[in-house]
Formats: C-alpha cells, sequence, structure tokens
C-alpha cells in the first residue's frame, strides 16, 4: 500500500485497528511491505466482478483496471462514474448489479 500517507485519517485509523497496531508509522510501514495484490489477481480461477467508482478517494480506479488486466480468468470490471467509495452513494445501482451477476454464474 504504497499509498498509505494519501489515505484520509479515518481510514488510515480504521487499518491500524483492524490489524492491531498502535500508531500510523507502524502500520504504514506494515502496509508498503505486506499489504499488495501483487501475483494474487492472476491466480483467481472462478469468475472475477469488480465493481469500482472513479470518485474513490482511497483507491484509484486505476487499480481496479490493473486487476482485470491481470487477471487470466473470467474478468468484467464496471466503474461508476459517478460512484463514491465503495460507491456508497449509489448502491441502488451497484447492488441489483452484483446480486443479478452472482445469481448469473450460479445457476
Amino acid at each position: 500500500m504504497p499509498y498509505w500517507d494519501t489515505l484520509s485519517a479515518g481510514v488510515r485509523g480504521n487499518f491500524i485497528h483492524a490489524w492491531g497496531f498502535g500508531d500510523s508509522d507502524t502500520a504504514g510501514e506494515y502496509a508498503k511491505n505486506n499489504i499488495t495484490l501483487d501475483g494474487i489477481i492472476s491466480q483467481i480461477e472462478c469468475p472475477f466482478l469488480i465493481t469500482h467508482s472513479d470518485l474513490d478517494h482511497n483507491y484509484p480506479s486505476s487499480y481496479a483496471t490493473r486487476m482485470k488486466e491481470e487477471a487470466k480468468c473470467e474478468c468484467e470490471l464496471v466503474i461508476y462514474k459517478e460512484g463514491v467509495h465503495m460507491a456508497d452513494n449509489i448502491r441502488y445501482k451497484y447492488q441489483p448489479y452484483v446480486a443479478d451477476w452472482l445469481a448469473s454464474k450460479l445457476k
């Protein structure tokens, strides 16, 4: 997570708490050295749906595009231009899409 310092204090705080670290510097060092999808995406073998948002200030949509490019399996990428982090502001759009996608794959 080389962009640790660009995350909001709230997001960094959530990671610090979830990982059990006592301070931002220790968590940031851990993130930089351990939190990566490098070499992981290409190992996914099942159908893979990526939903993302262009207005996500924590994770740029270029990360989602990179995941799609690295996928070796069936993979679909949907980017919501008006969506903020996790498309929280447009759940009415992405949740039905994800549910329908899952239903089509679980037939």
